[in-house]
């Protein structure tokens, strides 16, 4: 599996748990480094949950019981390319944002911590380091002046109408260093 696996692009692989002389779940790191996006979908005839606990720790997709109906397994192999999909298309918009856009990006969790920040925005707030080691809340940047105006105005406003744009005053989470702009906050609906 390795061998083919290092010569052929690959979307999904079933791996069996019980093969004669190897766990298959100790396949799964080393197919997961050749290809990080794999569907990978660990089976077993002799599941326990610390086995299922095992391969999805190691980063199996899914974890199915043999014998397992043709439905459930084309379903979830349906579904673990669906979610391969997404991810490489917003892996691709995150590198457009961070290559081509001349403005400050970033997304943040409902909870108010920084997920992503553009290249172009770390530069212009100085934030160093690679964008994967964000540490940061929102609040980190801006000056504590702005909380009040981001608390009681921004993110309120965002939620209830989707998008607010206006002047807001963003700082370097470090040094303080303040830095005024237009800004746009939105909020995605489900």
């Amino acid at each position: 599996a390795l061998e083919v696996a290092t010569k052929t692009p690959i979307d999904a692989v079933l791996v069996d748990i019980d093969f004669p002389d190897v766990d298959g779940t100790s396949l799964v790191p080393s197919l997961l480094e050749l290809h990080p996006d794999l569907v990978l979908i660990v089976m077993s005839g002799h599941a326990t949950a610390d086995s299922a606990i095992s391969a999805l720790n190691a980063g199996a997709w899914g974890y199915l019981l043999k014998p397992c109906e043709v439905p459930k397994l084309l379903q979830t192999i349906r579904k673990g390319l669906e979610h391969q999909q997404t991810s490489r298309e917003n892996r691709m918009l995150y590198e457009v944002i961070n290559s081509t856009t001349t403005d400050l990006v970033g997304i943040a969790s409902p909870e108010g911590k920084l997920l992503f920040l553009n290249n172009h925005g770390r530069s212009v707030l100085g934030i160093e380091g690679p964008a994967s080691d964000i540490r940061y809340r929102v609040r980190d940047l801006h000056p504590s002046r702005e909380l009040t105006k981001l608390e009681t105005e921004v993110f309120p406003h965002t939620i209830r109408n989707g998008t607010w744009t206006g002047e807001l005053a963003f700082c370097n989470p470090v040094t303080k260093r303040e830095l005024l702009t237009c800004a746009t906050a939105m909020c995605h609906k489900n």
